[in-house]
């Protein structure tokens, strides 16, 4: 596998473990719907909580808007719709962002709540 895919994998299993710290119970990972993905599919208080994993290398910083283009935002907003669908879920929604940063000096987590508001950012 490629040290891309790796670091992808193990952005996720941090992203898991960090959200798990903060109290959210971690429903399903990597959940698929056709060949869309939801990363991390979470809960926590009665909120549900549908969750990005972005890994960057190095200290650059950027936005949440480069990270999740528009089209990608539709597409796990689509993943989201099913998902909620299949499970009859009736709790308030949440897209959020979690992007693992490795660096030589050791690896960052950011947590964004609220990354896109699906329409809004339309």
């Amino acid at each position: 596998m490629a040290e891309h895919n790796d670091k992808g994998r193990e952005a996720e299993d941090l992203s898991a473990e960090y959200l798990a710290s903060k109290g959210f119970r971690i429903l399903h990972r990597n959940w698929r719907f056709f060949q869309k993905e939801i990363d991390i599919v979470a809960e926590k208080s009665d909120m549900l909580v549908i969750v990005e994993v972005k890994s960057r290398f190095g200290r650059d910083r950027v936005t949440a808007d480069e990270l999740l283009s528009r089209g990608k935002q539709r597409f796990i907003v689509d993943a989201a719709e099913a998902y909620i669908n299949k499970f009859g879920i009736e709790k308030e929604t949440r897209f959020d962002l979690v992007v693992v940063t490795f660096s030589g000096e050791g690896t960052e987590i950011e947590h964004i709540e609220n990354a896109f508001i699906p329409g809004v950012n339309w």
